[in-house]
């Protein structure tokens, strides 16, 4: 929606200074970005960087010469957009918030897109859809939200392992960890229709011990009992493959991104395999890169590993493909020093590295922005339940809140 100011400029300016956030039922809005982290620098600006006098002033080429917060972004020479709380131009021109967003200060505001779940650990998407595993198996809402409905059950009575990657989708289908029976700690790979498949999921790799699983175009990487990680073609075009990696019993976490893999390994026996591995998502030899890790991603070429940074915090470190003396990088002013939570989960694209952390009871989604988290880590949402895991599309942040009591967990979305 766009306010017509050509006249009434200063009342409609006073009005929205005065304005608070509506939130409503369907879909709810909650837990938006606060002004300073603790510790951290203060921002309002969707970059991350530090607001500037001309901020809310860009226009289109061409366009008006507009003082903030108004701005020509239909480029028809009139200064008619308020980017501070207009949700399709929020905070820049075009940065749209997406349907049911809301803008606040020139900020996207965290819609939810799926409520009242329980056990909800991991969460994907595709084009149209998302698919979030929970309590009772992988339930599908539209990639919008559900609304006030639940999400649609692809299974019953399914038990999950409570880890952030455990579910992959592709355009028709939905791949999972999982098991009907109570016992044991070992979950097949599963298999199921996005539209439906009569909650009678077929089982494409056998049970396996590990609660982690990637998945990149038609297959996915998970753990083997042999002591392997194993590349499964989800699609039958090729027999499954066991990949050289070292001691595979303490890998810890997976990611894939452009044909690459990199995984963390904490090697309890020996110490000798510890640290952060990269390879290409073939059968070939990976490559230690770093003697520490935790959690990992994958961006611009480089790898990019939480670790700790005291008993209360952890930090994000980078290090390029070619290496970096196994020790990389603090990426940016992440840590202890600028209040770094604990991180859950953490994921990384082209636009920045994305993680959810707890500090205390407060669970936060953050941002730092590529190549050097110009203006340090941004908070995209704060006062969350237990957020556990997130994933990115092209234009927004995912995540699941697992929720301190059953029936309170939840998948969100923001805007990046």
């Amino acid at each position: 929606m766009r306010v017509s100011l050509r006249t009434v400029v200063p009342f409609v300016l006073v009005a929205i200074a005065s304005v608070g956030a509506c939130v409503g039922d369907d879909p709810a809005v909650v837990g938006g970005p606060q002004d300073e982290r603790d510790g951290g620098p203060s921002s309002s600006e969707p970059d991350g960087g530090t607001p500037t006098d001309d901020a809310g002033g860009s226009t289109p080429e061409g366009g008006a010469s507009c003082t903030a917060p108004l701005a020509d972004c239909n480029g028809d020479g009139v200064c008619e957009t308020s980017l501070v709380s207009d949700p399709e131009n929020c905070g820049a021109c075009d940065h749209d918030c997406g349907a049911g967003g809301t803008c606040t200060a020139s900020e996207c505001q965290p819609v939810t897109l799926a409520k009242s779940l329980t056990g909800a650990v991991s969460v994907a998407v595709n084009a149209s859809a998302l698919v979030v595993l929970k309590e009772g198996g992988p339930g599908v809402c539209p990639k919008d939200g559900c609304g006030a409905s639940s999400p649609t059950s692809l299974v019953s009575g399914e038990y999950v392992p409570s880890a952030p990657h455990t579910i992959y989708v592709d355009a028709v289908n939905a791949y999972w960890l999982g098991k009907q029976a109570a016992a044991g700690f070992e979950y097949a790979l599963r298999k199921c229709a996005i539209a439906g498949c009569g909650l009678a999921p077929t089982s494409i790799d056998d049970a396996q011990i590990g609660a982690e699983m990637r998945g990149e175009g038609n297959a996915v990487l998970r753990y083997d009992e042999t002591g392997s990680l194993s590349k499964i073609y989800v699609d039958g075009s090729k027999a499954k493959e066991y990949l050289t990696t070292p001691y595979r019993p303490s890998s810890f976490r997976f990611a894939l991104a452009s044909g690459k893999m990199a995984f963390s390994n904490t090697d309890g026996s020996t110490g000798g395999n510890a640290g952060v591995w990269i390879g290409d998502f073939t059968n070939a030899v990976p490559t230690k890169i770093m003697n520490i890790g935790r959690l990992v991603a994958i961006a611009n070429g480089s790898v990019f590993a939480s670790r700790p940074d005291d008993a209360t915090h952890d930090a994000i470190y980078v290090c390029p493909f070619a290496g970096c003396g196994g020790v990389g990088t603090k990426f940016g002013a992440n840590g202890a020093t600028t209040g770094t939570g604990k991180i859950a989960d953490i994921a990384a694209d082209a636009s920045g590295v994305y993680w959810v952390e707890t500090i205390g009871q407060v669970g936060r989604v953050m941002r730092c922005t590529l190549p050097a988290c110009a203006g340090g880590p941004k908070a995209l949402a704060v006062a969350q339940d237990k957020p556990v895991s997130i994933t990115l599309d092209d234009k927004f942040v995912y995540w699941v809140n697992a929720g301190a009591s059953a029936n309170n967990g939840a998948v969100l979305r923001v805007a990046k």
